[in-house]
This record gives structure tokens, C-alpha cells and sequence, in this order.
């Protein structure tokens, strides 16, 4: 086998780049030629004035290919009629099942044998005002009272708004609100494992600063802790846009408890509720193989896709 020549190879190498170097000058050069073009054309009074013919003619085209697709006016009456079920069932998963005045307060009213308390894990980065608002809110809202909301804050002095919101909400949730304001922002296992540092609850729930939770998540996750003695507990959920619930992206229906699948696939994520017996001791989803798993059918969770979402994957500050 022959020895390779490092130095050679280096120089090969070093021609290749030192010519795809002058390629790239040569690009560049080219798309600012081309971009000097199009700021000419776009400046054009002449274009400017049919920007809106040119949009109606846009639209148009793309109906008729939109209808091009759809077959005869048959075809054409059944997506409409497709569209017009499709919302009405976005509504129905979502304020749709809210419950109504009646329904309310037949929940807040319960008392079930083990009425356990459920603290609620948020860990907090710089969030956006009205996410904060809307996640304190629906957390408010439940109908099932014995909740703790634990929060751990690693914003920083420029979304100093989130103290202020939190601490507000706090003096009018009857001690049930716990909030922490960090030195040092640490990523979301850090700033979570901080808020468990503040969770008394027999339940430890995961929640995440910008999504919502049905306003009977908790009523309906009690409910069947009371009757199966489940220890492990999820829901489905949906994906939402423009700050409206009914404008669903995704609806994800997860399967029931499967260990199997489990260990391949997270299907489980939001919202997890396990039992603070379950977290202590070992690795949690090695220890839920072995537990009572109960899956609640229904969007009970939702999240929201567009916006400034939390940065998961932020690197922890230097202490």
C-alpha cells in the first residue's frame, strides 16, 4: 500500500479552494449586477403602478389552478363542503369544548376522594408579554382548584415584565402561584429542575411558557387518577396560528400506552402529569413501563407555532 503524500494532497486541496474563492468573486459580482437590475425594475413608476393589476392576475391564476386540481363542479362542491366540516370540527376541539357556565361550575364544585395537588412546571425565558399573560391565564382558569404554579425566571433585565406579571398574578392566586427570579439563565433542564426545587404537589406536571391548556385539563386528569390510581398521564394536543385556537395546524390524536412504541418514539410529550412517587428514585420512563399509564383522549394541550417561542436549546450562562 503506498504512503499518501500529505504535502501534495494539501496543495490539491488548497488550489481547489483558492479556485472556487475566485468562482465565489465572480458570483458576487454577477449578483450585484443582477440585484442593481431588479432595484431598477422595482423603482420603475411604470411597475409600481401595476403592483395591484399583477396581484389580481396572481390570484386568479392560482384559483384556476386550485380548481384545475379539484376535477368537475362536483368535486368543487364536496372540498367546499370538506372545508366547511373541517372548521366546524377545528371549533369543536377547540373553544368548542370549553365548558360553558353550567358545565363550570359543575366541575369547580367536585370533590373528588383524593383531590391531589398538581404543581405545574414552567420554566421561564424572556417570553413574550402576551404568551405570558395568555399561559398565567389558562392556568387561572382551571377548573380543578388545587393547582401550584411553579415558576422559575431566567430572563434577563430587558423582560424584567415577566417578574412584574407573574408576582401580579400571584397576589390574587391565593398562595398557589410560586415564583423565583434566577441569577443566571440556565436552559430549560436547569430553570425546570429549579421550579420542581418549588413544587409541593403529590402530581408534578411539565408545561411550557407559551402554550395553553384546556381550561378541565387538571379536572379531567384528577378524575382519572381517582378512578384508575394512574400515575403517568398525557393527552393529545394541537398546534394553533395567529393567536386563535380554532386556526389549527395540526391535531395530534396519540395512540394509547405502548411501551413498545414508547422506547422507539416520544409520542407522549405534552402535557405529562406523573405522580412525585413515579419522578423519585429512578430514570422516569423506565419506571413508567411499569406503572399505571392513562392516555385522556381530547386536545387538552395546545401549542403555539408561530411567534417567539422559547429557545429550548439556549446554551446555559456561564455562572
Amino acid at each position: 500500500m503506498s504512503e499518501i503524500n500529505y504535502q501534495e494532497a494539501y496543495e490539491r486541496e488548497h488550489e481547489k479552494c483558492a479556485d472556487l474563492a475566485d468562482k465565489i468573486v465572480v458570483l458576487e459580482s454577477e449578483k450585484e449586477d443582477l440585484q442593481f437590475k431588479l432595484d431598477r425594475i422595482k423603482k420603475n413608476k411604470f411597475w409600481k403602478a401595476t403592483g395591484p393589476a399583477r396581484s389580481l392576475i396572481h390570484f386568479a391564476q392560482r384559483q384556476r389552478d386550485r380548481l384545475s386540481h379539484c376535477g368537475g363542479p362536483k368535486d368543487i362542491l364536496r372540498k367546499i363542503r370538506n372545508k366547511s366540516r373541517q372548521k366546524s370540527l377545528m371549533e369543536s376541539y377547540g373553544t368548542g369544548s370549553f365548558p360553558d357556565a353550567e358545565q363550570r361550575k359543575k366541575e369547580e364544585e367536585t370533590i373528588f376522594p383524593y383531590m391531589p395537588k398538581i404543581s405545574i412546571l414552567v420554566p421561564l425565558w424572556n417570553n413574550k408579554r402576551e404568551f405570558q399573560i395568555q399561559m398565567l391565564d389558562c392556568v387561572m382558569n382551571q377548573t380543578y382548584p388545587n393547582w401550584e404554579l411553579c415558576l422559575a425566571d431566567g430572563s434577563d433585565a430587558e423582560h424584567s415584565y415577566i417578574e412584574e406579571l407573574c408576582r401580579e398574578y400571584a397576589a390574587k392566586a391565593n398562595g398557589r402561584i410560586v415564583y423565583k427570579h434566577l441569577d443566571h439563565n440556565g436552559g430549560i433542564s436547569y430553570n425546570t429542575n429549579e421550579c420542581y426545587k418549588l413544587a409541593t404537589g403529590d402530581y408534578i406536571g411539565l408545561f411550557d411558557q407559551d402554550d395553553i391548556l384546556h381550561p378541565s385539563v387538571l379536572y379531567a386528569y384528577v378524575k382519572e387518577i381517582n378512578e384508575r390510581g394512574a400515575d403517568y398521564l398525557y393527552c393529545d394536543e394541537t398546534t394553533f396560528k395567529e393567536n386563535d385556537i380554532n386556526k389549527m395546524l395540526t391535531m395530534h390524536f396519540k395512540p394509547d400506552y405502548a411501551p413498545d412504541n414508547l422506547r422507539a418514539n416520544n409520542y407522549i410529550c405534552h402535557f405529562s402529569v406523573f405522580s412525585r412517587k413515579l419522578l423519585e428514585g429512578e430514570e422516569l420512563l423506565a419506571r413508567c413501563i411499569c406503572h399505571e399509564c392513562a392516555h385522556l383522549h381530547g386536545q387538552l394541550y395546545v401549542d403555539l407555532v408561530e411567534g417567539e417561542l422559547m429557545d429550548t436549546t439556549a446554551e446555559p450562562e456561564e455562572e
